[in-house]
């Protein structure tokens, strides 16, 4: 399971295999007091299209950075309490409506 957090949280379920490579586009959309920010697999059909080959050119691989690391150790509470009530939210989704990447989405 992968989350992403703004103004709210949302999941993505994942079923992956060591070794490959997978991608998902993080799609932001405007919350009530900031951005809230939707996860999107990307399908191994879309992997050698030309949309995707021009999402990939305009990504920078990022590493965690020591700042990262404590960012995410001051907002521990406040990234926990997102996550509980939105995936309490998520899990209530109709199945169809729960974006997952699959084993076979990779390169």
């Amino acid at each position: 399971m992968f989350m992403v957090i703004g103004e709210s949280a949302d999941f993505m379920r994942a079923n992956l295999q060591a070794g490959k490579t997978y991608y998902a586009l993080v799609t932001p959309r405007m919350g009530v007091w900031k951005a809230r920010f939707s996860l999107r697999p990307v399908t191994k059909a879309e992997l050698g299209s030309d949309q995707f080959k021009t999402w990939y050119a305009d990504c920078e691989f990022t590493e965690n950075t020591p700042g990262a690391v404590q960012w995410a150790k001051d907002n521990a509470e406040s990234i926990r309490s997102k996550r509980v009530e939105y995936q309490k939210k998520w899990n209530g989704k109709s199945e169809a409506d729960k974006p997952a990447i699959n084993r076979d989405d990779c390169l």
